[in-house]
């Protein structure tokens, strides 16, 4: 499903809307989310759920398979950062690194991975659940657990 129309389905625009958004980013080659915001003042967290919507119904299927751990991979982001943003780094598949995360942390996941992460990346959804079990084996911190995954971003690990 496009962005577009999960904007549409979430009643923030209407069609009339989107379809005036498609116009002006085929016209400026601006994205199409950017295009929201300046046009219709939608608030980029807004767009940024929508995204994590549409992507999520893509790997939908995808299984995360969290047995399958290449410590390279691993080693590519500390323990801190693994709770902060909320994903596990798997395995390499095809010059992409597979990286773990939950859906409500996806977005800021994303953000993380195409700043600090030099691979391509892959990310795989499971439950905050799974995330957590997974980061307490392969990332463990005091304090750090399943709660801290559900409930959000910890000022202490902000600050860390």
């Amino acid at each position: 499903m496009k962005i577009g129309e999960l904007l549409v389905q979430n009643r923030v625009l209407s069609q009339e809307q989107v379809d005036r958004a498609v116009a002006e980013q085929v016209a400026s080659g601006e994205p199409f989310g950017s295009v929201c915001e300046r046009l219709f003042g939608v608030h980029p967290k807004v767009v940024e759920g929508a995204w994590a919507q549409q992507y999520a119904s893509l790997v939908a299927d995808v299984a995360a398979r969290l047995d399958e751990i290449d410590l390279d991979a691993e080693q590519t982001i500390t323990r801190r950062q693994a709770w902060q943003f909320r994903c596990a780094p798997l395995r390499y598949e095809d010059d992409q690194l597979i990286v773990a995360t939950c859906v409500p942390a996806l977005p800021r996941a994303l953000r993380f991975a195409t700043t600090h992460i030099a691979a391509p990346v892959f990310f795989v959804l499971v439950s905050p659940e799974e995330l957590a079990n997974h980061l307490s084996k392969r990332f463990p911190m005091i304090g750090m657990d399943e709660e801290i995954i559900r409930r959000g971003f910890d000022s202490s690990i902000e600050a860390a």
